[in-house]
Order: C-alpha cells, then sequence, then structure tokens
C-alpha cells in the first residue's frame, strides 16, 4: 500500500558512517552548530541533529551546561560533502575564554589523529598544466615561461623585493572599483592515479569595492547556483586580485624571501624569489567541509627586474594537519 505519511525528511546524520572523535576548545554553541578550535590551529564547524548528546562525568546535560573555552571532546560522522555532525559532545576540562588555548605538542587538548610532522621544502613547478577538458596533456607546455637554471641562488632579500613590495602597495591603493568575470577551471588527482581529471568549471562576478574582493551569480559547469562561493565542495580560492599580492609584502607577514633563478615571462626579464611564511603569521584560510585551517605556506613570485612589478605567484599550503581532507 502507498505511504499515506508522504515523503519522509532524512536526518543527515541517521546514516551509518565510522564515527571520528576530536577533541578542542569550544568556540562556539547555539542550536545548530558547535565551533571547535584544535591545538594544530584548525576550526571545526559541526552540526548539530536530533542524535546530538552532551555528557559531562558520563551523565547526560544540557548543551547550556558548557562554557565557551571549556575543552571538550566531539564524536562526529562525516557526510559525502566533507560536513561533520556531532553525535556524542562530552566535556573534558574547564578553561576560561579569555586563557589561551595550548598548541604545544604536549597539550592535553589535541586531536584523536595525530598532525603530520613534515617539514619538506617547497618545489618550484616546472612541469606541464593539466591539459583543457577533452584535450591531451603536454609534456612541454610550461606556464611560466623559460627558466634560467644557471642563475639559481640562496640570498636574502635584494632591493628588488623593497621595489616590488613598494609598487605592490601603490597598486592596491589606486587599483579602482570594478566588475570581472573569474572562472576556475578544477582538476582532481590522488597519490593512485598518474595525472590529473578534469572535474568542473566555476565561475562568478567578482567585485572589488573600496579595496574589498566579493563574489556574486556563482555558476557551477554554467549552471546558476543559489550557493555562495564559500558554500561549494571541492576546492576553491578568493583574493586572487589584490588580497593576495598585499598579504604577502605587508611587514607583519613576515616573508623571508630566496633568490633562486630569473625566467623570460612575456618578453619581460623577471627573478624569481622562493618564500617562506610561518604559520603564527599567516592569514590564509584554507576550508574544506566542515574543517577550515590557516597553514604556514611557502611559494615563489616573479618580479619584472625593471618595473619591479609581480607578474606571477604560487603559494602551497605545508604541515598540514595529518587527516585534513586536502
Amino acid at each position: 500500500m502507498p505511504d499515506r505519511r508522504g515523503p519522509q525528511r532524512t536526518d543527515p546524520a541517521s546514516t551509518i558512517r565510522p564515527v571520528i572523535q576530536y577533541e578542542g576548545r569550544l568556540k562556539t554553541l547555539d542550536n545548530e552548530k558547535i565551533m571547535l578550535t584544535l591545538h594544530d590551529s584548525r576550526t571545526l564547524l559541526i552540526n548539530r541533529s536530533g542524535k546530538t548528546r552532551f555528557y559531562k562525568e558520563s551523565r547526560e546535560i544540557k548543551s547550556a551546561a558548557l562554557n565557551i573555552g571549556d575543552i571538550v571532546s566531539v564524536e562526529a560522522t562525516l557526510d559525502q560533502q566533507g560536513m561533520l555532525y556531532a553525535l556524542r559532545v562530552s566535556f573534558e576540562t574547564a578553561l576560561s575564554g579569555g586563557e589561551p588555548y595550548d598548541t604545544s605538542p604536549d597539550s592535553e587538548a589535541s586531536t584523536s589523529v595525530s598532525s603530520s610532522s613534515t617539514t619538506a621544502r617547497y618545489t618550484l613547478r616546472t612541469g606541464p598544466r593539466p591539459a583543457e577538458p577533452g584535450q591531451p596533456e603536454s609534456a612541454e607546455a610550461s606556464p611560466h615561461g623559460s627558466v634560467d637554471s644557471s642563475a639559481e641562488a640562496a640570498q636574502g632579500p635584494d632591493s628588488l623585493i623593497d621595489q616590488a613590495a613598494a609598487v605592490s602597495f601603490s597598486f592596491s591603493e589606486t587599483l579602482p572599483n570594478f566588475l570581472c568575470q573569474e572562472s576556475m577551471t578544477r582538476f582532481t588527482t590522488n597519490p593512485y592515479v598518474v595525472g590529473w581529471k578534469f572535474m568542473d568549471v566555476v565561475s562568478a562576478e567578482v567585485i572589488y569595492e573600496d579595496g574589498q574582493e566579493s563574489y556574486r551569480d556563482v555558476k557551477l559547469n554554467e549552471m546558476p547556483t543559489n550557493k555562495k562561493l564559500e558554500e561549494l565542495s571541492g576546492s576553491w580560492s578568493t583574493g586572487e586580485f589584490a588580497t593576495t599580492l598585499r598579504s604577502l609584502f605587508h611587514p607583519a607577514t613576515s616573508a623571508t624571501f630566496h633568490l633562486v633563478g630569473e625566467a623570460t615571462m612575456q618578453n619581460t626579464r623577471a627573478k624569481i624569489y622562493n618564500f617562506d611564511v610561518e604559520q603564527a603569521n599567516s592569514r590564509w584560510n584554507v576550508q574544506s567541509g566542515s574543517q577550515s585551517v590557516i597553514p604556514a605556506y611557502q611559494g615563489s613570485v616573479w618580479i619584472a627586474e625593471e618595473s619591479g612589478r609581480v607578474l606571477r605567484i604560487e603559494i602551497q599550503a605545508w604541515n598540514l594537519p595529518a587527516d585534513f581532507p586536502m
């Protein structure tokens, strides 16, 4: 017989999935979300559902009994979009909201999965770009122009860095308000597959107004979506038009630069510098599903020798937690 109750709503946390446990400092708590700060600088935004329960000393309590700043452990499940859903939240230790969270390796408040300890250095990517959809990959194409490897050297910043910083800040201050179209072609790979596989194309209108960038009219494969750019699954980025440039040379970032080579880009001679930014000085937020992290990062910057204008920036996060989705 037909079910007269009509379509039933499925609890997103009801599907049987492996349970993941995290421990961290309670940052926010309301009727829908739980936000934790972990010892490895990650922030978790965990959804509450009808199955979420709160405990203290093995006794069930109301969520209101917890205070912002408390150390709690959360057992949660992960859905296909990378969103976490809390099952059990347990009080561990009281910690006042103004007290700093201990992020040392010996901290008792830590995630149940150990973080990565790799210290691999950034390597210049001089290989080919992924091929466009439907086209074979080329081993010859390089996005960096011709690189003069004989010019490689390791040294501190020189006057060209100072010139690039001045030019970059001047560029940001004089950049007019504008509207443009951005297109991001996304590829995916994993350690068991050679090469990159086309995934989709994300497009949006970028509004640059009074030094701030915002995004609207987001489309996925040319199809309109009611989601914001920040709500899309997979990888996405913001800040390409001025924010990234300004941040790299800002004194608070304390980036260290090392000259490694020279190249010709668009008939312009440029010097290539590798740079490093420590996690404590980073303002780069990387997000995937329910998890976000502000990582240390390394990269390379191409600076025109005559004008000091930045031609290209590459950035790569490093020392991400071992269980971070990216």
